[in-house]
């Protein structure tokens, strides 16, 4: 077996006839019209590489990739756009979201199960290439943070033996207290494995060997505003006011799910250290061939002391302590991704007054 293929056309017969002659050559084929199709055959099972034409109803193929390139689980998922467009402004487009193919209508299906094949063993060769660098970096890692992981166990697993004991006699309020506690709880043991799963693929080296293919064209003022947007519930929560300063347009070269990745841990701290009422400012600028974007708060600040940790972990220390309610993990992530954009990040900070951190990223790493 050559592997699996996701194939999404909204046109029927060249759907089934690329079907045929994928299963004829070997593969194990999924099928889908539009890419709402594609995104619950993905949930169904992981394909080993997509086909998927632009023009589709409901859900078209560019929506499709970046709803597939969003996803950290499928970000190594070798992506082929197939498309009647020809021009080379749509040739163009296709490669700077980051395709690794885009081959146009008509064609021919033994060339392209030629190329199919070739892409899945370059992506065989990369997938053993980062197993390898986690499996040699993984335990020294998970041994730093056992006691993290062991605290919220603990917490869910004392509440648990409570409400057993006294589950004859507990009230129906106190049982939903209770069911809060534990929904809170186990949220933040879910985000700080995630955070540790993210923090060992960085150590390993995993990342740095994706970055040498995945580098595309990023919009980064339209990425921080969704963001914004994304978080303006969980802000509005905490009392907290928005305020951003971005161009329309903010055109660079990057990872365009390790750059989000960094602004949603620096816009995540500054909500969760906002105090109530509190204010976070988000601001971008061009300084000749470098990006700034400044996130800053007037929330409870930082001590001098976790200061020197944080620079310690931007500037790659192997061991970083989670302090400050889980910030400190959260902040080393971001400083490494942004060391991995060839970029640097800068933290300005006073107890009672706030925290200001930029971001310095090259606008053109990895244009050829």
């Amino acid at each position: 077996m050559n592997g699996t293929v996701l194939i999404l056309d909204d046109d029927s017969s060249l759907l089934e006839s690329l079907a045929d002659c994928l299963e004829a050559a070997d593969f194990s084929v999924l099928k889908g019209n539009n890419g709402i199709d594609g995104l619950d055959r993905m949930d169904e099972q992981r394909p080993d590489i997509i086909v998927c034409d632009i023009m589709m109803p409901e859900m078209d193929g560019y929506m499709f990739f970046k709803q597939v390139r969003d996803n950290r689980d499928w970000l190594s998922i070798p992506f082929v756009f197939l498309s009647a467009k020809s021009g080379t402004a749509d040739l163009k487009l296709g490669y700077e979201l980051g395709a690794d193919l885009y081959v146009k209508k008509p064609f021919d299906p033994d060339k392209l199960i030629t190329m199919l094949r070739s892409k899945l063993q370059r992506a065989k060769e990369l997938n053993s290439v980062i197993k390898t660098k986690i499996e040699h970096r993984r335990e020294p890692c998970f041994e730093s943070f056992d006691p993290e992981f062991r605290a919220p166990l603990n917490l869910i697993q004392n509440y648990m033996r409570v409400y057993q004991e006294r589950i004859a006699s507990v009230a129906p309020g106190e049982a939903d207290d209770i069911a809060r506690v534990m929904q809170a709880t186990l949220s933040r043991f879910v985000k700080l494995f995630e955070d540790l799963t993210l923090f060992v693929y960085i150590q390993s080296g995993a990342v740095g060997v994706e970055f040498q293919i995945l580098y595309q064209k990023i919009d980064l003022s339209m990425d921080l505003q969704q963001l914004l947007e994304e978080y303006q519930d969980q802000a509005r929560k905490r009392g907290v006011t928005f305020h951003h300063f971005l161009p329309d347009e903010f055109l660079m070269h990057g990872h365009a799910h390790y750059t989000r990745e960094i602004f949603k841990r620096l816009i995540e701290n500054a909500i969760k250290f906002s105090q109530a009422g509190g204010n976070v400012w988000i601001g971008a600028e061009i300084r000749q061939e470098m990006i700034r974007v400044s996130i800053r708060d007037d929330g409870m600040g930082i001590s001098k002391d976790e200061l020197s940790k944080l620079y310690s972990s931007f500037k790659g220390g192997d061991r970083i302590r989670i302090d400050l309610q889980g910030a400190g993990l959260g902040l080393a992530i971001a400083g490494k991704l942004v060391h991995l954009h060839g970029g640097e990040i800068q933290v300005e900070s006073a107890l009672g007054v706030g925290s200001t951190f930029q971001v310095w990223l090259p606008r053109n790493l990895g244009e050829e």
